[in-house]
């Protein structure tokens, strides 16, 4: 049965609110400027998955008012460690994973895989992860598009650009000599995307290079 915010009394002040699930069981933790306004907005059509299945288990509100929003984001965050909420969790874990996505163009490009309301990848292409946020500092989008040398133009271009002349691209669009290395390349980015193993490895050797004062070339 879904929860009717219209029966309750909700105030106008910052603060934060607690909902609760059928057992009294504080399930998530929010601040906010104005609590009337935020709390509302759970209630709206056309809210993403978690978001309705959040809505979905709450049976109870309660709030906390505070004198400011400054005194509102530190009395959430100090509930939150202290009640350590089932949604709230789930929500952090999820922003400290990301995906990847290699497109399936003629030749492919690396980006960071986006979602839609729902979970479901947008874009066509080969999805990898999910990576831990800072499990290495070293393997960003960027370097891995460097090291394989990744085109990242967003559409393919009749002649090189400033990063085939800096060498962080072979230059696939003009010369066909470059074409099956960029092949090449993208399969060993896949191949090193799919194995923590590799993963690891590739890190140790960026590394090395990184530490190399007389690096001239990529791995």
């Amino acid at each position: 049965m879904t929860f009717e915010i219209s029966k309750i009394s909700i105030p106008k002040e910052p603060g934060i609110y607690l909902m609760k699930d059928s057992k009294g069981e504080i399930i998530y933790i929010g601040k906010a400027k104005n609590l009337k306004n935020r709390v509302k907005s759970y209630f709206l059509k056309n809210q993403n998955y978690k978001t309705q299945k959040l809505v979905s288990k709450i049976a109870d509100i309660e709030f906390v008012l505070t004198d400011n929003e400054s005194e509102a984001f530190l009395l959430e965050s100090n509930m939150i460690k202290r009640y350590r909420p089932t949604y709230n969790i789930e929500l952090k874990d999820q922003q400290r994973y990301t995906y990847l996505r290699v497109t399936n163009e003629k030749f492919p490009r690396l980006l960071v895989a986006r979602r839609t309301r729902n979970g479901d990848f947008l874009g066509k292409g080969k999805i990898f992860g999910p990576f831990t946020k800072g499990s290495s500092k070293l393997l960003t989008i960027g370097s891995l598009r460097k090291s394989f040398k990744v085109r990242i133009c967003n559409t393919l271009p009749k002649k090189v650009c400033l990063e085939y002349h800096i060498g962080n691209c072979d230059g696939p669009c003009e010369f066909k000599s470059a074409q099956e290395e960029y092949v090449k390349n993208i399969s060993d980015l896949e191949s090193i995307l799919k194995s923590k193993q590799q993963m690891k490895e590739f890190a140790k050797k960026l590394q090395k290079q990184m530490e190399d004062p007389f690096r001239f070339t990529t791995i």
